[in-house]
Formats: C-alpha cells, structure tokens, sequence
C-alpha cells in the first residue's frame, strides 16, 4: 500500500511504503502551505494488527513511537515496519546495552526488535530487555554477553558462539525457540540460561561455570547429537522441569555437572553419563540405549521412575536409588558404590558386578536370568534369586540378605581368585548343579 500526501502548493509531499492493508495511518495537524518560506508539522500515528505490530518508522527518520511530530522543511520519505527490525552491535571492543550509539540504528533494541552481536565485543546488560529475536555470535566470531540484567527472548534466539556471563538471566519464552550451535567456543559462565520454550543444541561441549540451565516445565531441552557439559568451575547444574531429549547416537556427558531431574528425561538414541545429581521424575531408557552413573553423588526420590528396556551402568561414583529402577536390559556395576532402596527390579536380564559395590535395600524382585560376580561385593538386605546361571569367579557377598540358587540353576565356582561371604547366607536348593573350577 503507498499512500502519497502533498501540500496544495505542491512544495513537500510524504510517502508511505511497505505498509500491511491492515494497518492504519492517521494524519493530523496543519498541512497546507501557504508559502515555502512557511515551516508546517505533521504527525503521523501507525497503527499495525496483532499478526504484525508496528516496529518502527525508518527511511529519513528513524523513531519505535507509533506517533512521530515531523517539521516539513524538505521531502521526506518515510517507510513503517511492520517486520522486526534488526538492531546490529557495532562497537567492536564492548559497551553498555542501554546506549543507542553501540547499535545500528542508532537506538536502543525494543521487544518487537531483532538482535545480532555479531563482533568479539563485550556486551554489558544490566538491567531487564525483551527482543523479537536474539543471535550471539557469528561462525568463529565469540562475543560475550553480561551484566546483571534479564534478556527476556520473545520468538527466536541462536547461540552461534561466544560467552553468556554474569549474575543474569537469558530466557527464552514459552512459545519460543532457541537454538545452540555446536561449537566448542559455547560458554556459560555464572549465568542462568531458563529455557520456557523449545531449545535444540547441536551438540559438542558447552563449558559451565558456576551456571545454571533451568529447563521450565512445559518446555523441550532436546540434544540433537552427542554433547558435553564440561565442567569450569563453581556450581554447574542442569535442572529440568519439563523435557530432556536425548535425539542421537552416541554419548552426551555431563562431566563434573550435575544434572537434576524433576520431571522427564527421554533418552531416544544413545547414551546418557551423568556425574551427580538427582531423580525426582521420570528417566527413559528405552531398548538400545544407557544410563551411566560415572561419577560423583546421584540420589533419586521414592516417587521416582528409571524404566525401559535399555542398559543400566554404574561405573564410579556414589548412587542411593529410593525410588522405582526397572531396566530390563543388562544392569552393569564395574565400579564406585549403588545402593537400591526402593523397588529395584531385575528379572530374566543380566546383572553383571565386576567392580565397586552394588547393595539391594528395597522392596523389589532381584531374579535376573545370569549373574556374573567377578570382582567388587553383591550385599544388601534383599534376596537375590539367580534364574538360569550364576558364575562366580571373584569378589564377595555380604549383608543380611540371601543369594539364592533354586533347583535346575547352575552355580558356576572359578578358581585362582579369593571368594568371600560375609554374614550373607547362600542358598543352593535341592538338585542345583554344583561346578567348581569349571571356568
């Protein structure tokens, strides 16, 4: 729609462009000249609709108010944008959000705004700011965004490189999406990163120190190849609220972060290490994927669940499990210290110890179809009933509970390493197939 206004004199005439037919201009004031030498004002209101607000008039003046007063001492061509407008950092060492001449144009980014920090510049924010759209970084180009302020992102965000830093926040909205590139010079240090909305990481390592990924609930965290949280100090921590995705193959690590899990973490494809935190939702672990306890302290609520057809590993650390654990693949305990006190349940899968210490303390049915002890301890208060075969070639058992070997199951005994029962009884019912040394 172009819309053109001239004075009766034919001495100034103003055009509108790149207007919607939705959207409305009004016109007031005195525009008739009755000589050139005479100054007239103009002042023009736009007015957008709910699908597309009005943003901004550019062209010979640039203004974000709806309404601007103009002084017609020559043509002007003005243009309302009712799209984003993209605000570009252009000081190229750092400088204040708040100050207009750090960004082209010269103004201060609004929430219908787009945003690019795009230069190895620190940007200081400190106070509260809500934009359209936000990208920190360009290719291997690693700005760093701080200060104490919320960056509050209404629609689309991109995490190309760089650094988010300080006591602030950066939150996506609900109905937002943020993407996170994979590139190893991603840093989120002291800040808090609070999705509400869709966020998609690419994977590769994001260092963390000392801050904090809060997945809200109702939104999706998803990683769409093989990540790291690599540790960089301070407190890191990943709390989820809502979805934790794992989409591919391979390993996603949190290496020296802890991951708190209060709602849903689904593990579609691959692995999943963590290195201490907390259950107190739902962890899936469907058939052809893990969940490995490598390190440092994780304890899960009784109202808990970790479930699925998928392999159950501990491999170092310390794991007091209260709540629900069925994972119907092989549960593997090579190292560190797990104990079960809530309803753990193995049946007619594997469980292989073969280092540390696996304890069961809880409520649940411990019947896998093999068991194969080779080094570390089996203890625990429960009954563990061995359904087909277990080996038992190094290693101890202790605690209060049994270790049962019904009738028709083989007990396999090797030679050349010390065995030891402690307090522990061991069970083997009528006609059990007794082999010592057969291995």
């Amino acid at each position: 729609l172009r819309r053109t206004w001239a004075a009766r004199s034919g001495a100034w005439n103003c055009a509108l462009v790149n207007c919607t037919p939705w959207s409305v201009l009004k016109i007031s004031g005195r525009w008739a000249a009755k000589a050139r030498s005479k100054t007239e004002v103009v002042t023009l209101t736009a007015t957008g609709s709910d699908a597309f607000p009005f943003h901004a008039w550019t062209g010979d003046v640039f203004s974000q108010a709806n309404s601007i007063t103009l002084a017609m001492t020559n043509n002007k061509t003005l243009f309302a944008r009712f799209t984003p407008v993209t605000f570009q950092w252009t000081n190229t060492v750092s400088g204040d959000w708040n100050v207009a001449s750090n960004w082209t144009p010269n103004s201060v980014p609004g929430s219908n705004d787009s945003v690019l920090i795009a230069s190895s510049a620190i940007v200081t924010l400190n106070s509260n700011a809500d934009v359209a759209d936000f990208t920190l970084g360009y290719g291997s180009i690693a700005p760093v965004l701080t200060g104490t302020g919320v960056l509050t992102i209404r629609r689309t965000g991109a995490w190309v490189a760089g650094t988010m830093s300080g006591a602030g926040r950066t939150v996506v909205a609900p109905g937002a999406s943020f993407t996170i590139a994979s590139a190893s010079s991603i840093t989120l240090s002291g800040r808090t990163l609070d999705n509400g909305g869709v966020a998609l990481w690419s994977g590769g390592t994001m260092g963390i120190n000392g801050g904090v990924i809060t997945n809200e609930p109702g939104a999706l965290f998803q990683i769409q190849n093989p990540g790291t949280f690599a540790y960089g100090g301070g407190s890191p921590r990943v709390d989820n609220a809502g979805i934790v995705r794992l989409a591919g193959a391979g390993t996603t690590f949190f290496a020296g972060v802890n991951f708190n899990n209060y709602n849903d973490t689904q593990i579609q494809d691959g692995n999943l290490r963590l290195n201490g935190g907390l259950n107190n939702g739902t962890m899936e672990v469907p058939s052809g994927t893990s969940l490995n306890f490598s390190a440092g302290t994780f304890t899960s609520s009784g109202s808990s669940t970790i479930s699925g057809a998928g392999t159950f590993i501990v491999n170092n650390g310390s794991a007091t499990l209260a709540g629900t654990v069925n994972v119907s693949g092989s549960n593997v305990f090579s190292g560190g210290s797990i104990d079960f006190t809530g309803n753990y349940i193995s049946t007619n899968n594997t469980l292989v110890i073969s280092g540390g210490t696996a304890s069961f303390d809880g409520t649940g049915t411990v019947s896998p179809s093999l068991l194969d002890l080779s080094s570390g301890s089996l203890g625990g208060s429960d009954v563990v009933t061995v359904g087909t075969v277990m080996n038992w070639t190094g290693g101890s058992m202790s605690g209060s509970g049994r270790t049962v070997i019904p009738a028709g199951v083989t007990l396999n005994i090797g030679s050349g390493s010390v065995l030891s029962i402690t307090s522990r009884t061991l069970v083997e019912q009528y006609a059990s197939d007794l082999v010592p040394n057969p291995l």
